[in-house]
């Protein structure tokens, strides 16, 4: 099932065989070799473990795919739920706090590290929400 799509992937929810739930995205082909070029940082980037932080279970870096394997986020991610066309629910002051606070932790354990990581790209789409509306950041 396709849970979410940019310009140079998809991303499917799978049920592995152990029962847990993850969040595959594919790469396009056509976008995969910029991908061989960051290799270094996504298994670095895959190392990170913090509550804000959407933790990357694993990848595939083959010749010819790209895959990433990443924690499943149930509520999907925070511009569906900004988005009045797509969301009819509201999320209550309460809920927006706690993303904030979320986005906010997750950014200053990324900034805290020995060597600082900058997230290039905060956007509503990069924040996904777990069932009780926590917030983490994806990369």
């Amino acid at each position: 099932m396709i849970i979410d799509h940019g310009d140079s992937f998809l991303v499917y929810k799978a049920r592995l065989s152990n029962g847990l739930t993850v969040a595959v995205k594919k790469l396009d082909p056509a976008a995969f070799p910029r991908f061989r070029e960051f290799r270094a940082e996504v298994e670095t980037l895959g190392k990170l473990r913090h509550p804000n932080i959407v933790k990357l279970l694993g990848y595939n870096a083959s010749d010819s795919t790209g895959l990433f394997v990443y924690e499943f986020m149930e509520k999907g991610n925070l511009q569906n739920w900004l988005c009045p066309h797509v969301s009819t629910t509201n999320l209550s002051w309460q809920a927006r706090l706690r993303i904030v606070r979320g986005v906010a932790d997750g950014l200053a354990y990324l900034h805290g590290l020995e060597t600082p990581i900058v997230h290039r790209n905060i956007a509503a789409v990069n924040v996904l929400l777990d069932s009780e509306f926590q917030a983490r950041i994806n990369y």
